[in-house]
């Protein structure tokens, strides 16, 4: 997973293309948009399109969550949610580290650091979290 993560956060490369040919594909595979996370990644480029953390969805375990369901999610592991509400529980500190999914306008007020790809490649827990999904 780091290796992949280094490849699409780490080599600065315009993310576009890659998107748009994806999503043609999606629309010409019905199936593959079903098997793919299509829905999703559609969402995401529509959002921030030529934004590397689009591919970073293929990185991730995807939860659809219910009403009253929840994950738990370690410090150090990238999360994202993309569509409903979501209420965020963490400790006090400023240690939240962005790598994709910002919009350019946001990223402008943050430190650098907070963006920077070789810094969250040494803090993130690659390992996958196969236990996330906690039940009330």
């Amino acid at each position: 997973i780091k290796m992949c993560y280094e490849e699409i956060f780490k080599k600065q490369r315009n993310f576009s293309a890659l998107q748009e040919k994806l999503l043609n594909r999606f629309q010409d595979d019905q199936e593959l948009y079903l098997n793919c996370l299509g829905d999703i990644f559609e969402i995401l480029y529509k959002a921030f399109p030529g934004d590397a953390g689009c591919f970073g969805l293929y990185l991730l375990n995807v939860y659809k969550l219910s009403p009253g369901e929840a994950i738990w999610v370690p410090a150090g592991e990238i999360h994202a949610y993309v569509s409903g509400d979501c209420v965020e529980v963490l400790s006090c500190g400023d240690n939240v580290l962005f790598c994709g999914l910002v919009h350019p306008e946001d990223v402008s007020h943050f430190p650098p650091e907070l963006t920077d790809p070789e810094i969250l490649a040494e803090i993130v827990n690659f390992t996958p979290n196969l236990d996330a999904k906690v039940s009330g």
